[in-house]
């Protein structure tokens, strides 16, 4: 029976309905007990000799049949080529032909094949003559082995498709229209490039390496040089991600083209100890973990409208313009916080309506010119209070007021936070230190130590005195209707104070809550102490004018005086961060 492939006049392999060139394989063992992988070195030996004598001149001729003889093993490639030398005696100096020349301008165009997994010890391994050819164009072909070792061989893959995990090194290139290796190929596991040494200059790629390509694994750039694009892929439209890789890694590779994987969607991606001499795009991509290690990018970075759940550049530069806008990072899982850990950006930044949900730590990034954070939403809880004073001073820097106010509020706010837990830590040491002190008799050391807890704790209860009543007063200044409204309540209650001292030595009747009042205030040491604070508040210079008509009730006038000043400033500061532009 013949092989069902169109054009094909082999017979088809026992109990296939194609011939060992085109049919499918199985594993290593089972295709060399079957007789499948012998087969198949024959027959594509048999189709080689077909195609090289079919394009062959009568001169080329009787050298081919010494290749023929040299691919079916009854000659080494030295006998050949003195054969095919002891041939030039008997022609002409101009049609003197070398075997290896006529051999190398040959390509053969291998199409539907499924090439087995082999081992160089077998005798019908194909690979011992297949890379002594000039060059193969494989079309719609099937690979079941883990690399495709033809290194002197020119090479282009078509349509392709990789069963298996595949590895891959420098090789020269059939020339073709897209000037890719590998065009409009399927990699159905894992895919590498992998270098021939651990020398870049041994591993240069001048030529695009995946055009159009569908991966289902991963994908891993290693130890190399790509002079062209090293992914290209046409987008479908703006619903569909173009390039669907499970994992990409890129460690130690040098890029001297762009760097281009817009409209792709990842697991992860990781870049490290990499270099990106021209631009980098990662534009309209989904990425749930983007690392980007100890690498550099020379040209524009742009990462418009992206999607990364997890976010992290350490170590890094940026030498041109890098741009995040409209990028959303993290899930607002405090563990997805965006870290910029030791990143350098030599040139403008912006970060304009991009959305940190997670949280932003941009801390310890070292900027030449001030980023640009107009619109930009920020998660707070994950944010540091270093990272909100920078984006701060961004927005002061170029004279936007409000924003700047904006994220004054939030540094506070975070500065707060810190007070309290601070205080927290203190209240804790002092417990510690109490319990310390009833089980020692280091009395010493105990009283220095004493002295130390109260520095520290009075330290901290400052703090968070100051900082509270501004936020609840209001909120650092983010709003004055807040301070207004509390001015008029003050107003109202001293006013209803000053009403109930009149009532309190009035010969009226009274309610019975100001008897009560008056019994209490008319104690012995009750007007000692209130004459005492009183003469005291009648004493401070800058009141004493006001307080002339306060007789009785001066110490709480001055209170209420001072408290009037402070919310008078609050609304002040308020009106003034809410006015200016």
């Amino acid at each position: 029976m013949e092989c069902d492939v169109d054009g094909c006049d082999n017979q088809a392999f026992k109990g296939n309905n194609e011939c060992a060139l085109h049919c499918t394989k199985n594993n290593y063992q089972v295709d060399r007990n079957s007789g499948l992988l012998s087969n198949f070195n024959r027959l594509l030996k048999g189709f080689v000799s077909k195609e090289i004598i079919d394009g062959a001149s009568a001169t080329e001729v009787p050298h081919i049949m010494l290749f023929l003889k040299f691919i079916d093993g009854k000659l080494s490639h030295e006998e050949m080529q003195e054969e095919s030398f002891s041939l030039y005696k008997n022609q002409k100096d101009e049609e003197m032909t070398d075997i290896d020349e006529i051999i190398s301008n040959q390509i053969f165009n291998f199409s539907g094949f499924h090439f087995p997994t082999r081992d160089s010890r077998d005798s019908y391994d194909y690979l011992k003559w297949l890379k002594h050819v000039g060059g193969i164009h494989f079309i719609n072909c099937f690979f079941y082995l883990r690399t495709l070792d033809l290194e002197n061989t020119r090479i282009f893959f078509d349509s392709c498709t990789f069963e298996e995990e595949f590895s891959f090194s420098p090789m020269s290139l059939v020339e073709n229209f897209y000037n890719s290796i590998f065009s409009h190929c399927n990699f159905l596991k894992n895919f590498e490039i992998a270098p021939i040494t651990d020398r870049l200059e041994n591993n240069i790629y001048n030529y695009s390496v995946l055009y159009n390509c569908n991966y289902l694994g991963n994908v891993t750039l290693r130890n190399s040089v790509f002079n062209e694009e090293v992914f290209y892929r046409e987008k479908d439209s703006d619903d569909n991600y173009s390039i669907e890789i499970s994992n990409l890694e890129v460690i130690d590779c040098i890029f001297e083209n762009r760097f281009k994987i817009n409209y792709s969607k990842m697991t992860n991606l990781k870049i490290s100890n990499s270099h990106f001499k021209s631009k980098f795009e990662i534009k309209n991509s989904e990425v749930d973990s983007f690392e980007f290690e100890n690498s550099n990018v020379d040209g524009i970075f742009d990462a418009y409208k992206s999607f990364f759940v997890k976010a992290k550049f350490y170590k890094s530069i940026f030498k041109d313009f890098a741009a995040f806008e409209y990028v959303i990072f993290g899930d607002e899982k405090k563990e997805n916080i965006t870290d910029f850990i030791y990143t350098t950006f030599k040139d403008f930044s912006n970060f304009r309506n991009t959305k940190f949900k997670s949280g932003l730590n941009f801390s310890s990034a070292n900027i030449k010119q001030e980023p640009n954070f107009l619109n930009t939403d920020i998660n707070l809880v994950g944010t540091d209070r270093e990272t909100l004073r920078i984006i701060k001073n961004s927005f002061e820097k170029v004279n936007n007021k409000i924003e700047s106010n904006r994220f004054f509020i939030y540094e506070m706010m975070r500065y707060k936070r810190e007070v309290n837990n601070d205080s927290k830590e203190s209240i804790y040491f002092l417990k510690l230190f109490i319990a310390a002190v009833f089980s020692c008799n280091e009395y010493v050391l105990n009283i220095i130590g004493a002295s130390q807890v109260f520095k520290n704790v009075m330290s901290a209860f400052s703090k968070k005195i100051v900082l509270s009543a501004n936020y609840y007063i209001s909120r650092f200044g983010e709003s004055y209707i807040q301070p207004l409204m509390i001015f008029l309540f003050s107003i109202g209650l001293y006013t209803y104070i000053l009403e109930v001292h009149k009532d309190i030595f009035s010969e009226e009747p009274v309610a019975q809550y100001v008897v009560l009042l008056r019994n209490f205030v008319t104690q012995d040491w009750f007007i000692s102490l209130s004459k005492f604070l009183n003469t005291c508040a009648a004493n401070v210079p800058l009141f004493s004018k006001a307080l002339e008509k306060k007789s009785g009730i001066e110490f709480i006038s001055i209170m209420f005086f001072i408290w009037f000043g402070i919310l008078t400033w609050q609304i002040i500061i308020a009106v003034k961060r809410n006015t200016q532009h």
